[in-house]
């Protein structure tokens, strides 16, 4: 890299150039890198989930694989998501020609800790659906931060 008196880069040399280009994919990557891990893991907090829901008007899945007793237990359910068992999701897309026409929706996938929703997800993707999300800590997560919760205790009660 020659380096002239006033300590300037000189472009036509070759080594100049490769340093331009280095420090410019560095910066890329330090501005890329975290979009493409938060795209890569797949996950939504609980906080970031809710606010998502009231802020947005765009079409949100939430798809809870738990078991329909876990689904109508007094832990609850978010108000508005769909019980689909992770044994039957599988069957559920395949033989559901209106599922299919979910593949460019956001879908949430909930269950009660996240262990569940990671091998849906995982499904999920390998089936086409780009947008499917994992809700970090599951039902847990969400009841730890106190957000609401659908209980069919509560609807019995009304």
């Amino acid at each position: 890299m020659n380096v002239n008196s006033d300590h300037q880069i000189s472009m036509t040399d070759p080594e100049g150039i490769i340093l331009v280009i280095s420090v410019a994919l560095l910066f890329l990557m330090v501005r890329l890198l975290p979009r493409f891990i938060a795209g890569w893991r797949a996950t939504i907090n609980p906080l970031s989930l809710k606010e998502w829901l009231e802020k947005t008007n765009k079409k949100t899945i939430l798809l809870d694989v738990r078991l329909a007793d876990e689904f109508h237990s007094t832990m609850g359910h978010i108000e508005g998501s769909i019980n689909i068992p992770l044994p039957e999701l599988l069957a559920h897309i395949q033989n559901n020609p209106q599922f299919q026409t979910l593949k460019s929706e956001r879908i949430v996938l909930i269950c009660q800790t996240g262990g569940r929703s990671a091998i849906a997800v995982r499904l999920l993707r390998q089936q086409g659906y780009r947008f499917a999300l994992l809700l970090e800590g599951g039902m847990h997560a969400w009841i730890a931060e106190e957000l609401p919760v659908v209980c069919v205790q509560d609807k019995e009660k009304i």
